[in-house]
């Protein structure tokens, strides 16, 4: 997940982060909700667009780091108020 977090805070910075949320929001309708993969998508996309460029650096030195050692951490969840 570090690494999806790391592609959406970028595409924002690029584009909007207006424009990430109402894009995901267009791919979540499209997702079985019986799943809950609506509402798991437009998490993703709030938590993306919520980092700030230090939040994304550190994102992607722990993927990176933690990749080469375990490769189940790098899609293990952010610690407590990183993101």
């Amino acid at each position: 997940m570090p690494a999806l977090l790391v592609a959406i805070s970028l595409t924002a910075l690029l584009t909007s982060v207006q424009r990430v949320r109402e894009l995901s929001d267009r791919v979540a309708q499209l997702l079985p909700g019986e799943l809950g993969a609506p509402g798991a998508l437009r998490t993703l996309a709030e938590a993306g667009t919520s980092l700030d460029p230090l939040g994304v650096v550190l994102r992607w030195c722990r993927c990176r780091s933690t990749a080469r050692g375990c490769a189940g951490r790098c899609c293990a969840s952010p610690p407590a108020g990183t993101g």
